[in-house]
């Protein structure tokens, strides 16, 4: 009896001394309207997922830049894959300047979304924005998975000049109607810009390979390529029969007979050495060159430098010389396409 009275208090001893727990380095916890993953010993936070529905009925989302719990404040700089998936009612969304990715699907299906800023985003994961309801993105220093903006409702894009190629269906399903590939770009992978829209498509000088469906449209009136030899291309195809059949391409002068004998090339039934216009290449970079209430602007070039513009048949429209401010304004009719040759570098310009 006494040794079980001894146990006893042992016991009862042992249960009010406190415990110390488990330090936790990371916490679940909904803050505001979203839901995050608090990592304590970095002080960031990541956006998950909603543990049910609450983030499907959103039509307008603005994400903080920080956020705080128990008195501590964590910068918010990840969005987590699936975050917003399939949330269909979702229009617009701003990012703060802190976030730099966005995982796998984070945006997946979400086809009413037409509005987000990702000037400060530096990696985009797979399927990121597949089936968005995106025209106009900046991709200037950004890392993209695979698929990315797949099925985007994409109307243009600049390629950054800090690409060497294009990954497999990156922007199969956009809305482009005019493409340039800049001169950085050495491959294009399978179906990366198959679409139903791709009316004129310009391709760099440094291209060695084009794969599968890269350019399945159907859709094509001119194909230009500076590349003298002719890029290594699918056997299967690299175009749409229609494109083949319809479009005309332009090859570099004395590249001719090259194209015509080469894989993936010689399907084209017209082919055609490009004018002699100077132009050697598409450089995206060096000068911009853009449409303004209804002329052609050249800025950023330097004092002296011809500006020749031609229209899509090779023929100048208007010559002229930069002055001393580096600026050119150029007023030309709307609704046509041009062609702008800045002391030998190339932009093509919609008015």
């Amino acid at each position: 009896m006494k040794r079980c009275v001894i146990l006893w208090a042992i016991s009862f001893l042992c249960m009010a001394m406190p415990v110390k727990a488990e330090e936790e380095d990371s916490y679940f916890q909904k803050i505001g309207d979203f839901y995050y993953y608090l990592i304590f010993d970095s002080d960031f936070a990541e956006l998950v997922p909603a543990s049910n529905d609450e983030y499907k009925y959103m039509e307008v989302v603005r994400i903080p830049d920080t956020v705080y719990y128990k008195g501590k404040s964590y910068t918010v700089e990840h969005i987590n894959a699936n975050a917003f998936g399939e949330c269909y009612r979702l229009k617009s969304v701003t990012l703060p300047k802190t976030i730099f990715r966005i995982d796998d699907y984070a945006f997946y299906g979400c086809y009413n979304l037409v509005s987000i800023n990702l000037e400060n985003v530096l990696i985009i994961g797979d399927r990121a924005f597949y089936l968005c309801g995106l025209t106009e993105v900046s991709l200037d220093g950004k890392f993209l998975g695979k698929e990315s903006f797949m099925g985007c409702s994409l109307k243009s894009i600049k390629i950054p000049g800090t690409w060497t190629s294009i990954s497999d269906f990156e922007f199969t399903g956009c809305h482009f109607t005019d493409l340039v590939i800049p001169d950085n770009i050495k491959t294009i992978g399978k179906y990366a810009f198959s679409n139903d829209y791709l009316k004129t498509l310009t391709i760099g000088r440094s291209v060695t390979r084009i794969d599968e469906g890269a350019f399945n449209c159907g859709t094509l009136d001119t194909v230009r390529i500076f590349a003298i030899t002719p890029p290594e291309g699918s056997e299967i195809f690299m175009f749409n029969e229609k494109d083949y059949a319809y479009a005309t391409l332009y090859v570099p002068n004395g590249s001719l007979q090259a194209y015509r004998n080469a894989t993936g090339w010689s399907n084209f039934q017209n082919i055609r050495e490009m004018p002699s216009t100077g132009m050697t290449g598409v450089d995206e970079d060096l000068v911009k060159v853009y449409a303004s209430e209804g002329s052609i602007v050249v800025s950023g070039a330097e004092s002296g430098r011809s500006v020749t513009v031609y229209n899509t048949a090779g023929i100048v429209v208007r010559e002229t010389v930069v002055p001393a401010d580096g600026r050119v304004e150029i007023a030309l009719p709307a609704g046509a396409m041009y062609i702008v040759n800045v002391g030998g570098t190339t932009r093509k310009v919609v008015l």
